[in-house]
């Protein structure tokens, strides 16, 4: 479906360009008509920069210089391409897999003539699949050292989480030119644009002339997604079609059939012998010729190791750093106690975490070293800054970790030195393979509370730079945005804790800090809903649910309020009002029993009057709303240090519920007063968070009621263009900013600049449960603009899928393609609002 949208930089059309069939007629005088008294535009809609940027539904197809460069966005890239640029350097040693390879080659590489037909949905996909260890993405980068020519690009993507993809499509999308570095934070829009390109990737065309289809050449492309052991992850970074090639390397077996048929898969498994035996004596340089002792000695080690490749190249670093030949290894070696694991042949038949702990030799390591990996062993693996490790930052938890730079920089160098770790010579930047981690963890679970330790260290080095909000909370500073690149850059370590936290014994959970990880974990969530991404804190909030189910309520008051206070916040994100509804009745009780025992008013239950009216106003019921925030101005004023804008949320949602009921102009007095408010104590131009953009929404809303259509437009513009800049153009408060100018353009007649706005705006949302409300309405309303500009068989498709979200929601009043209304479908969303 996407790929029937037409993506664009952002930039302005040069003139005479195919992209300038449409030009933004959007023209509002600043001096519009009916604002309210003393409200000023930072955004004037008159200026060429706010103009709608809009081009035609053509491919926009430009000439193509000869040779090996294509255009995109106007820019010109040098093929090939391989990102990074090491994913086709020559490893220092590969086994050779002839047969492995070859049945990889058949199925991957291109068929140079299909290249200029459409081949929409048939991508080339090989799945490599195999216990951690066994060489999958050795065997991975050797099929791209050797067929690179075959490609003109190749993307190699760490595929472990959302998070880290996410990043990695926007740098694609910035190698590709779809993006200037600068656009790189908007990382929904890079993703579509570089499967876009995936989908049709021009590379050569000939004179316009004989512009055809059939004779377009297209860029031939393989996409590496490397450790998806989590398959799931993966569909909405797949491509939706293409020219191109697909590897997958995943300890998962799932894998296998997730995206593919079974014929294109690959068990790896482990060596034969005699190759195990070969690369062990060349990782060691002990390749003696014809030496019966050494090859006898080799195979040893080989069978205890099950051939594994991962283990033989680890024995091989630890036999030269020993300074040892493989004979003498093999006698120094030579017990049980040398290869515990190994000898555990029902543990060898599970997995490799025993084969690996002695392979590691983590027994030998000096207690200081051990302890380091300790703490690295629960952080996220792709990467650690050296301020979550270095003692100059952070005060050691973990028994025995070195207690000084210079100390935590020694032995920081022993595990890079045995190639358990990398190290960035620049950064100090650690990264670590997660099999080390994995053996680390089962070596610290033979030691009653070690694991507890570790990780309650790893975590509390986590919080300790954490920009927290709710430990010492203050009246007006939710959603603040200068916190927000902190919050990114640590994120991905609580995910990781939350998965290992998941995943421990509960004996090992009873000694670790847990009321401080929810805590932690719980700031995550709130950080991902004020990012618009709820689906993300779905699961951090059931952990700490989890976690806090174990408390007494009664004397941990403060907790539950805070996570009852996050099951608001996210069910209103979901549109969820009977959900909103319970969790504010939990929170607003929890909340007054804490102000009772602690004998004052606090601004926890303040917040939790106005969250009980906004879950009554998402119910529909909008006069049970106004006595609550009526409390929740009224404990705001006697709160110490009051100042008026601190009375934000309850006016703006007093102004939103008095447009619903019909009092207009209440409402506007309202608003009109808390943005008079908000500005004299932070400015006109607030980009503290989106509380100012979110007035200026709702004074559009109540400008809409009235029917001042030019009026709501510059107000919606000003909305928009404030959350544009403040959260980027993908966050979910700036897409609903967009709807509505959308809205107020169709009503105006300017159906072409609504359809650009909507285009973007399902382009973005599209994909995600928790905007399925909004994304009928916008659907709907696209349907309507395309009639408009003759694009019935378009107009029909976006009709279907307004009405299937339509009548899945509301099953008891289903309607038909002929009766359903812009009233049914914007009436999904109860309540509009941009909750900040």
């Amino acid at each position: 479906m996407f790929a029937r949208f037409r993506q664009h930089s952002g930039e302005r059309p040069r003139s005479g360009s195919a992209e300038n069939d449409f030009q933004g007629d959007l023209v509002v005088k600043s001096q519009t008509p009916g604002l309210p008294c003393g409200v000023k535009l930072l955004f004037d809609p008159s200026s060429p920069a706010s103009s709608s940027t809009s081009s035609s539904s053509s491919p926009g197809f430009v000439k193509i210089p000869q040779g090996n460069n294509y255009i995109v966005n106007s820019k010109i890239v040098q093929l090939p391409i391989y990102f990074p640029p090491s994913c086709v350097e020559k490893r220092k040693y590969f086994q050779p897999r002839p047969a492995e390879l070859k049945k990889i080659s058949d199925t991957l590489l291109p068929n140079h003539s299909s290249l200029l037909k459409p081949r929409p949905t048939n991508l080339l996909v090989f799945a490599i699949t195999g216990l951690g260890g066994s060489g999958k993405t050795e065997l991975a980068h050797e099929f791209i050292r050797i067929y690179r020519s075959e490609f003109d690009v190749i993307f190699y993507l760490v595929s472990d989480s959302v998070v880290r993809l996410s990043d990695q499509f926007s740098r694609l999308a910035a190698v590709l030119g779809l993006v200037d570095e600068s656009e790189k934070s908007d990382q929904t829009r890079c993703l579509e644009l570089v499967k876009l390109w995936l989908g049709n990737p021009i590379k050569a065309m000939p004179e316009l002339g004989n512009l055809n289809n059939d004779n377009i050449e297209r860029a031939r492309w393989l996409l590496i997604f490397d450790n998806a052991d989590n398959p799931d992850i993966l569909n909405q970074f797949w491509p939706h079609a293409g020219y191109g090639s697909v590897l997958v390397t995943s300890r998962n077996p799932l894998a296998r059939c997730r995206f593919l048929n079974p014929t294109e898969t690959l068990e790896l498994g482990s060596l034969p012998l005699d190759d195990a035996v070969s690369l062990l004596k060349y990782l060691t340089e002990d390749e003696k010729i014809k030496d019966p002792q050494t090859d006898d000695a080799a195979r040893a080690i080989a069978v205890r190791l099950d051939s594994l490749p991962l283990a033989i190249d680890q024995i091989g670093s630890i036999i030269v750093d020993r300074r040892m030949s493989i004979v003498r290894f093999a006698a120094v070696y030579s017990q049980t106690r040398d290869y515990h694991s190994l000898y555990r042949e029902k543990h060898l038949h599970q997995g490799y975490e025993h084969s690996l702990a002695s392979v590691w030799a983590f027994e030998n390591l000096e207690k200081e070293t051990f302890a380091l990996l300790c703490v690295v062993a629960f952080l996220d693996p792709e990467g650690i800054d050296e301020a979550l490790l270095d003692p100059a930052f952070c005060v050691p938890q973990t028994k025995h970790f070195p207690t000084n730079t210079s100390g935590y920089h020694y032995h920081l160098s022993k595990l890079v030195n045995t190639s358990m770790l990398e190290k960035d010579r620049d950064t100090g930047r650690v990264r670590i393979h997660r099999l080390v981690q994995d053996v680390a963890r089962a070596k610290m679970a033979e030691v009653p509370g070690a694991l507890s330790a570790a990780f309650n260290d790893a975590f509390s080095r986590v919080a300790s730079q954490w920009p927290f909000l709710n430990r010492v909370y203050v009246i007006g500073t939710s959603g603040k945005v200068d916190r927000w690149s902190k919050c990114d850059s640590l994120f991905p370590h609580i995910l990781h804790l939350c998965g290992i936290f998941n995943d421990l014994p509960s004996s090992e959970k009873i000694d670790i800090a847990s009321v401080d990880f929810a805590e932690l974990t719980l700031e995550a969530a709130q950080w991902r809903m004020e990012c618009g991404h709820g689906h993300h804190a779905r699961p951090l909030i059931d952990l700490v649910e989890k976690i806090y189910n174990s408390l007494d309520k009664s004397t941990h008051t403060r907790q539950y309020g805070q996570l009852y206070r996050a099951k608001v916040i996210l069910a209103c994100d979901y549109r969820n009002g009977d959900e909103c509804l319970r969790f504010a009745q939990l929170e607003i009780e929890q909340e007054q029993i804490r102000a009772d025992q602690e004998g004052r008013l606090t601004g926890e239950l303040a917040i939790s009057n106005n969250n009980m009216a906004m879950a009554h106003a998402y119910c529909g019921e909008f006069t049970k709303a106004l006595p609550y925030l009526a409390r929740s101005e009224e404990i705001r004023k006697q709160l110490p240090g009051f100042k008026r804008f601190n009375l934000y949320s309850p006016l703006v949602h007093r102004g939103v519920v008095y447009n619903y009921i019909g009092e207009t102009a209440k409402a506007a007095a309202v608003l009109t007063q808390a943005l008079d408010d908000r500005q004299r104590e932070i400015g006109r131009d607030d980009r503290v968070s989106l509380r100012t953009a979110s007035i200026y929404y709702a004074l559009g809303n109540v400008r809409l009621s009235q029917g001042d259509l030019k009026s709501s437009l510059a107000l919606h513009q000003e909305a928009l263009h404030r959350a544009r800049e403040i959260a980027g153009p993908t966050n979910r408060s700036t897409l609903r900013c967009m709807f509505q100018v959308a809205r107020v353009l169709a009503a105006l007649g300017k159906h072409a600049e609504a359809y650009e706005h909507l285009n973007t705006v399902l382009c973005n949302s599209i994909n995600y449960k928790h905007n399925e409300r909004e994304t009928a309405g916008a659907a709907y309303l696209f349907a309507t603009c395309c009639k408009r500009l003759g694009k019935d068989t378009e107009a029909r498709s976006w009709l279907k899928m307004s009405l299937g979200i339509y009548n899945a929601l509301v099953p008891n009043q289903a309607r038909m393609e002929d009766n359903i209304t812009e009233s049914d479908v914007f009436g999904l969303v109860i309540y509009d609002n941009i909750n900040c």
